[in-house]
Formats: C-alpha cells, structure tokens, sequence
C-alpha cells in the first residue's frame, strides 16, 4: 500500500432479530351433558286406619239418639293413605363461566452471535 493511500475495511457482526409467532399449545373442549344419578328419599305419609271398639252395656243404658232396637244399620266409612308422587323440574344450580385472556411473562433467549474483529499483527522489517 502506498503512503497516503487508504484502505477501509468494514467489520461485522451479527445481531439477534427477535419475533414472535402464536403456536398452538392446548385445544380445550367445554361440553354440558346430561348425566342421571340414582337418588332415594325417604318421604314420610299417613294413612288413615280404621278402628272398632266393642264393649258391653249395662243394663239399663240408653240408646245412641236416632237408633231403634233389632235395626239393622249400615257404615260406610272411607278410608285414605298418601302415597308419594315423584316429578322432577330443572332448577339452575350453577353458572360457570369460560373466560378466554392472555397473559404476557417475560422469557430469556439466548443464542451465540459471530462479529468479525480486526487484529493488528507487527511483522518484522524487510530489508
């Protein structure tokens, strides 16, 4: 190289160029199904019995009022009993809510860069 003569050299090195790409990571399904479940339930009821008492009169005692003597009489008594009566109606027992957001968090990359360097060698004089 000539005296006053330049020469330019350009150094490099490479930078990371970060971007960022949406990936699937998770497919979720929310499904309402009907599912049945055997309940018993104990259901308290009554009923109505029905119940004769015999006992013997005394000489001498009076008549029910309206009865005659060797008539013949007829009771007829009806008798009831409950018994449960199952039905079912749908109530809303619960809300649930799917909610889809983002949630931004900070991750470290790392990668090895290459950058060129210049080095200056001193070389011993020619003669």
């Amino acid at each position: 190289m000539a005296v006053g003569e330049n020469r330019t050299f350009t150094r490099s090195e490479e930078e990371l160029s970060l971007e960022r790409r949406v990936r699937t990571v998770r497919r979720v399904r929310v499904r309402k199904r009907i599912v049945e479940e055997w309940v018993e339930v104990r259901v308290p009821v009554r009923r109505e019995e029905l119940e004769i008492v015999e006992e013997e009169v005394a000489a001498g005692d009076a008549l029910d009022a309206g009865a005659e003597p060797l008539s013949e009489q007829t009771l007829e008594v009806v008798l009831h009993h409950e018994e449960p009566v199952v039905t079912t109606r749908a109530v809303p027992s619960e809300r649930v809510t799917v909610t889809r957001y983002v949630v931004e968090e900070v991750q470290e990359v790392a990668d090895t860069l290459r950058k060129e360097v210049i080095d200056l060698e001193e070389l011993p004089p020619r003669d």
